[in-house]
């Protein structure tokens, strides 16, 4: 009889809740120990960045959120605001939750770079464009202005003489 994809998680000896050792390490534990360890935010708090108006957390999460084989996903990255709203992936180690806030602050970071660089250099670029528009038109006004004033300086002279 087949169980169901999720009958092996739901039914089969597979630990859910985890707490991290002092060195950072996961370690398999009760949901009592668990929810003495989760009363600390900073016990779980791997990185927190700023940047512009979005926010980057990667946190221990301390549940398996790995609903299939492989190793558990109990870290996970996630950005709150800006183009990336909502991004988020999750991993299984520190050093891989640290990796992956590094990608999340760069993968915002050069959006970022790239729209304050692009709208700097955009506004100059058609500032410059409007102003040297204004001096050619300004020019040939000046021109329309002078070439008017010499045909009317020739009437005159024809005038007089």
């Amino acid at each position: 009889m087949d169980q169901g994809p999720h009958f092996d998680r739901l039914f089969k000896a597979r630990p859910m809740y985890y707490i991290l050792k002092t060195d950072k390490q996961p370690v398999e534990a009760d949901v009592l120990t668990w929810g003495v360890f989760f009363e600390n935010d900073a016990n779980r708090r791997v990185a927190h960045t700023f940047l512009g108006l979005s926010e980057i957390s990667t946190v221990f999460l301390g549940l398996d959120h790995n609903w299939g084989d492989g190793p558990p996903l109990i870290f996970e990255t996630m950005i709150f605001g800006g183009r990336h709203d909502g991004y988020q992936t999750r991993c299984s180690t520190w050093e891989e939750a640290e990796a992956g806030h590094r990608e999340a602050v760069s993968l915002l970071g050069d959006g970022l770079l790239k729209r304050l660089l692009g709208r700097f250099f955009g506004e100059w670029w058609h500032g410059w464009r409007r102003r040297r528009a204004r001096r050619r038109l300004q020019k040939s006004w000046t021109a329309v202005l002078v070439e008017r004033a010499r045909d009317e300086r020739a009437r005159e002279e024809k005038r007089r003489s």
